[in-house]
């Protein structure tokens, strides 16, 4: 027992430093959002609320954000959501604001999961697992220090092994001759255009490297998660260290969105009470520290320090939600079958993951999207693009994807390429253009294109890509 309070062991100032990032970044994700609401949760947009309810939404998952298919009602969710973030990374009210913005996060990705990413995954479950821990002790408006630094509860096991989960089911996942025995995996990752960034075009020709790379890559996977929850004091640390470099290195050479950051700050979660006692961490914890004293004055003079408790029936609740959790990342290894309640209770407490990045394999079929539009006038244009139509590739592909929400959105596009999507997505083309933006008459006519290049192994040349014609839309019958 002695032994598992010491693996399990989390500081608290950790906890707050972790509530701050995560916060921070939720609030950064929501404020990029309310540029997209139009496209990804309104009626106007790619998935009108009736083609979403019949065809793409999830039993046993809600949304308040189905109540309307106005843009104003959205903005009115989304900004109270950011609002939550706010407090929860300031630690305001800090349960009430975490239960409100997990409230409404839920809400937002069950109105749209096709443009959910790994990045929108784990801040859910960061979110659900922060519940059960003290996360406003320090650094934080409503802070309590009533109680020591160390913390050791279920709910701190639960948070530390979330995170495990992630790397070492993925590595798991990846238990393919690809990674393990031809090592090209990273090679084929870096081929992949829509993410590729010029660093990953620069690097992609090193095969040798690469292929080191892919060794690296699924041994730290395996084994960096396991010694980071068996390691403690400075070892710990290191581990935490050497993830977030992984993670930086990754945002380098790939265009992944929040992802790398998001994961950077749960492994804050790892900092060891070591960190905080070496004079790095005591000048940053003051630092911290006289910040807050000075927002609390400011923003809440009169406000008297509270006592943090958390109930012991929230641990229980705790181990109950984390054990369906397991079970469904087991299935998702092939381990087993969930029976239906079981994945209907994944699904309505919102802990369904699966931790399939690049596994089993990085994808070797990726392209470009043409969009041809044909006008009133008898123009035609590259709609996606804004530029005459040309079936050419993009000198950096990944820097046409406008956001992660609208690259992660035309991947199904491409990946299903059936009716179910194709249909709302073009009909969404006919109305954006109808409106003549940016051009000269109304839209006629829209044809979706996509450019598949495949990748093939090391050493062999490109064949040529292939146009596919994804879908034809008259817009005068939309």
């Amino acid at each position: 027992m002695k032994l598992l309070s010491s693996i399990f062991l989390v500081d608290r100032r950790s906890l707050g430093l972790f509530r701050i990032g995560l916060g921070f970044f939720i609030a950064l994700d929501l404020f990029h959002k309310l540029f997209l609401v139009r496209e990804f949760y309104t009626d106007w947009g790619v998935m009108p609320r009736s083609y979403w309810i019949e065809n793409y939404m999830v039993p046993a998952k809600i949304s308040l954000h189905l109540a309307s298919g106005d843009a104003w009602w959205q903005f009115l969710l989304l900004a109270l959501e950011l609002l939550a973030a706010l407090a929860f990374m300031l630690g305001w009210r800090t349960r009430w604001a975490g239960g409100l913005l997990l409230f409404l996060m839920c809400s937002l990705q069950s109105r749209n999961n096709l443009i959910l990413s790994a990045a929108d995954e784990l801040m859910r479950l960061m979110l659900i697992w922060s519940f059960f821990v003290p996360l406003d002790d320090y650094f934080a408006l409503d802070e309590s220090r009533d109680q020591p630094n160390r913390a050791t509860s279920p709910g701190t096991a639960i948070l530390l092994l979330q995170l495990f989960s992630v790397y070492f089911f993925t590595a798991i996942l990846k238990l393919h001759p690809i990674w393990t025995k031809n090592f090209s995996a990273v090679y084929f990752a870096l081929h992949i255009d829509m993410f590729a960034t010029p660093l990953a075009v620069w690097l992609r020709q090193y095969y040798g490297i690469t292929q080191l790379l892919t060794g690296i890559v699924i041994v730290w996977e395996f084994f960096g998660p396991l010694l980071a929850i068996l390691c403690m004091g400075w070892s710990r640390f290191a581990v935490a260290l050497g993830f977030i470099l992984f993670h930086l290195s990754l945002a380098l050479f790939l265009e992944l969105g929040l992802f790398p950051w998001i994961a950077i700050t749960y492994w804050i979660v790892y900092f060891p009470p070591e960190f905080w006692s070496h004079p790095i961490g005591e000048t940053f914890e003051q630092k911290l520290t006289d910040a807050f004293v000075q927002l609390r004055f400011v923003l809440l003079p009169s406000m008297q320090q509270k006592t943090s408790r958390i109930p012991g029936s929230m641990q229980k609740v705790a181990i109950a939600l984390f054990a369906i959790a397991t079970l469904n990342n087991l299935a998702s290894i092939k381990a087993f079958s969930l029976p239906e309640p079981v994945r209907s209770a994944v699904r309505f407490f919102y802990v369904d993951q699966k931790w399939d990045m690049f596994a089993p394999f990085p994808m070797k079929n990726d392209g470009w999207f043409v969009i041809e539009g044909e006008f009133q006038n008898g123009e035609r244009w590259n709609v996606w693009s804004g530029t005459p139509v040309s079936f050419e590739k993009p000198e950096l592909l990944s820097d046409t994807f406008h956001s992660s929400e609208w690259r992660k959105f035309m991947l199904h596009v491409w990946d299903e390429g059936t009716p179910k999507i194709l249909s709302p997505f073009a009909n969404y083309l006919c109305r954006r253009y109808s409106l003549s933006e940016g051009f000269s008459s109304n839209i006629a006519s829209i044809q979706v294109n996509f450019v598949k290049e495949t990748t093939p192994e090391y050493g062999r040349p490109f064949a040529t890509p292939e146009i596919i014609k994804l879908w034809t839309q008259n817009c005068s019958t939309n």
